[in-house]
């Protein structure tokens, strides 16, 4: 499992994560949807330019973006 594959498993666990904030009341969670919502789409960027960078380009990649 390379780096770029990490990201991708790791966006899938803060997605749900995000959904169970999102769902619980109160700003605080809002808050922490929103800063887990802002990691999962910092993780989306660096893994497409890590597997394109280091030309590690997979189908398991592909499939999951």
């Amino acid at each position: 499992m390379n780096i770029p594959n990490t990201l991708t498993m790791l966006r899938i666990v803060l997605a749900l994560a995000f959904i169970v904030f999102l769902f619980m009341g109160g700003l605080f969670y809002k808050a922490l949807a929103f800063a887990t919502f802002f990691l999962a789409s910092v993780t989306d960027l660096l893994d497409g330019f890590l597997a394109k960078r280091t030309n590690q380009i997979t189908d398991f990649g592909k499939l999951m973006d």
